[in-house]
């Protein structure tokens, strides 16, 4: 078998996929269902998480929050192809969360800090984010990292603009 080879099917069990039946030498079959593996994973999703954490921190700290970081994280990268590089990564978890989510403040808060992202490196389009919560609070809270639940949150209809043209990058709209 070659590196190439080798690589996928490694890949591929790491993510939990099944590997072409003809590459299911010795190896693979204890690869399987070795504790090796499972360290493997372990290592694999921790190193996602700090690369992740730090390039987008507004969404991991709300998922960190609610406890379901790491589990996105490991749904992200098992069931996506995903760039090796960090800033296209971190723009792919975010897209990630915005698509794959239910919830509206995961959703709004992935989506402005992915628009806040790209204002931030030069980005000259307006984006605008609808919100559920009154955005100032949820933002302030999670710049400082204090802990809240959706339930301490001002309920109501906002919109977000964010561009270069205006102070600070964004600001908030009532909707109501």
């Amino acid at each position: 078998m070659n590196t190439r080879d080798f690589q996928h099917n490694v890949l591929q069990l790491m993510k939990g996929k099944e590997i072409d039946a003809s590459s299911e030498d010795a190896y693979f079959q204890y690869l399987k269902s070795s504790i090796d593996l499972e360290i493997m994973k372990d290592i694999s999703a921790w190193w996602r998480c700090v690369t992740i954490e730090k390039y987008c921190v507004l969404t991991s700290r709300l998922l960190s929050m609610t406890g379901d970081f790491e589990k996105q994280i490991r749904a992200f990268y098992q069931h996506e192809s995903i760039s090796p590089f960090v800033e296209i990564a971190s723009h792919q978890f975010l897209q990630y969360i915005m698509h794959q989510s239910t919830n509206r403040l995961w959703i709004s808060v992935a989506d402005f800090e992915d628009k806040l992202i790209k204002v931030r490196k030069g980005d000259e389009l307006e984006y605008s984010i609808q919100w559920n919560y009154e955005p100032y609070s949820v933002i302030g809270k999670l710049v400082q990292n204090q802990a809240f639940s959706e339930t301490q949150l001002s309920k109501g209809l906002f919109e977000t603009r964010i561009s270069n043209d205006i102070e600070d990058y964004f600001n908030v709209f009532p909707m109501n």
